[in-house]
């Protein structure tokens, strides 16, 4: 069983190392890489689910709500006179949709801001995975704002930007 168990380990270090070679040759993984709490198993999902960033490309993505929406992170409104009601998107990408919650939950250690989003809406007595989805919702509009720029990622600067927008859990950075 332990002899099994190394060379299943051993294919799995090879495999990951082919992957971590090839992701150093993509351009569009470079300012990825930059982002908070992302680590070295998401970076190439995350890639992967973007696709190409080349001028002579079509997009994958036509904005930031179409990625939030295939990664299942925008929630669902359905409204019909007086009555109002929010749900889970399930018709996404449940891949996709597991990498925005595992990064999310993973950023809430390496980043400030979305420390203090959680904090904020957890006090306001919403769920936990409510709370995450929301949180991958936010972190969708700003891998699609450093993606298509090549530009890293810069915490401090978003920071102050949610400051000079007066945005409520942020005032207190």
């Amino acid at each position: 069983m332990m002899r099994e168990l190394a060379v299943v380990r051993t294919h799995q270090g090879t495999y990951e190392q082919t992957i971590q070679t090839l992701l150093e040759e993509v351009p569009e993984a470079q300012p990825l890489a930059t982002l908070p709490g992302i680590a070295t198993r998401l970076v190439p999902e995350l890639v992967a689910a973007l696709g190409p960033n080349r001028p002579e490309e079509p997009k994958r993505f036509a904005s930031a709500s179409d990625l939030a929406k295939l990664s299942g992170c925008a929630p669902i409104t359905r409204a019909s006179g007086k009555r109002r009601t929010v749900l889970r998107r399930r018709a996404c990408d449940k891949r996709l949709r597991r990498t925005f919650y595992d990064w999310a939950m993973a950023s809430l250690s390496w980043s400030r801001w979305a420390r203090a989003y959680y904090d904020h809406h957890k006090a306001h007595h919403q769920a936990h995975a409510t709370i995450l989805r929301g949180l991958g919702q936010k972190w969708a509009k700003i891998v699609y704002a450093v993606w298509p720029s090549g530009n890293p990622y810069d915490e401090a600067r978003h920071i102050e930007q949610l400051k000079q927008h007066a945005v409520v859990w942020a005032l207190s950075l």
